[in-house]
């Protein structure tokens, strides 16, 4: 069996090890499962929280999760929960735990939920019919500007994946269109993969207001051989890449606190953190940390 897990950090009292970040990374912050995320900024030292941004994905499927964030959420700016499902007619479908803005708001941590294309898979026609049909666009931006306003959201996050390359310039103009319609007080993110991808326009996707979500892990998966799910070399790489494209400010870092578990032919398993060094320990083998 083998088990490669990948954490990077700053010193919050949960999940992993945690210690600094290089270069222009100052911080990141974990909710139980999930990824971390973290702002580009001028300092590799961590800050406190007024001076840095640092927000994390929140699955909201998962009590610990929620406990989670009830702990930590002084070390937050933003929260983004799953629950957002763009349906095959277009329209939203699913709603992250309603009383979590009202949690979040007493505790200063804004929440943008996440609209994701992913029912039991990646729907990319799903996505790219929305992005390129008028009608359907507009509709859909109507819908999410009213469940924001009634359930006081404070944004949306737009993980779009599986897209074809046709779609760049269409999701540039999803994103500035939904920013405009959201109103100055309300904010969009975009999620985009680590390596390039002639999807997805980091430099006009920023241009358009958005902040962008680069998702720097998943080095290694299915399919594919065993390894790191972000070494720091490979890391390196794909963050000053982005940086490059996407003006200081914009740019929030997807940190992975999860590891893949590789067992002979099968595909990898993703598995938490804890399940992670259950599994290093049953193989009698001490888990190396990068």
């Amino acid at each position: 069996m083998s088990t490669h897990f990948t954490t990077s950090s700053i010193g919050l009292p949960v999940g992993p090890r945690w210690g600094p970040t290089a270069g222009r990374l100052a911080s990141v912050a974990l909710l139980a499962l999930g990824v971390g995320l973290v702002a580009n900024t001028s300092s590799s030292t961590p800050a406190p929280r007024a001076a840095r941004t640092t927000w994390a994905f929140l699955p909201s499927w998962d009590q610990a999760a929620l406990i989670s964030f009830r702990l930590h959420s002084s070390e937050l700016q933003t929260v983004l929960p799953t629950g957002l499902t763009l349906g095959a007619d277009g329209t939203v479908t699913g709603s992250p735990p309603v009383e979590l803005p009202v949690v979040a708001h007493v505790r200063g941590v804004q929440v943008q939920p996440v609209l994701s294309n992913y029912d039991g898979g990646w729907q990319g026609a799903r996505a790219d019919r929305l992005l390129t049909q008028p009608t359907q666009n507009a509709t859909t931006i109507r819908q999410l500007v009213e469940m924001a306003r009634v359930k006081g959201w404070d944004g949306v996050n737009v993980d779009f994946e599986g897209l074809p390359a046709r779609d760049r310039t269409p999701l540039v103009a999803f994103v500035t269109n939904l920013r405009a319609a959201l109103g100055p007080t309300r904010s969009v993110s975009v999620d985009v993969p680590a390596t390039p991808s002639p999807t997805y326009d980091l430099h006009r996707l920023s241009n358009a207001g958005a902040n962008v979500v680069l998702m720097a892990y998943d080095q290694h998966t299915s399919p594919g051989a065993p390894g790191p799910i972000a070494s720091p070399a490979w890391f390196r790489h794909v963050t000053s890449d982005a940086a490059r494209l996407v003006p200081r400010g914009h740019l929030i870092v997807g940190i992975p606190t999860y590891g893949y578990d590789w067992t002979g032919s099968r595909p990898p398993v993703a598995v938490s953190n804890s399940t992670a060094l259950t599994l290093a320990a049953q193989a009698k083998t001490l888990p190396t940390w990068s």
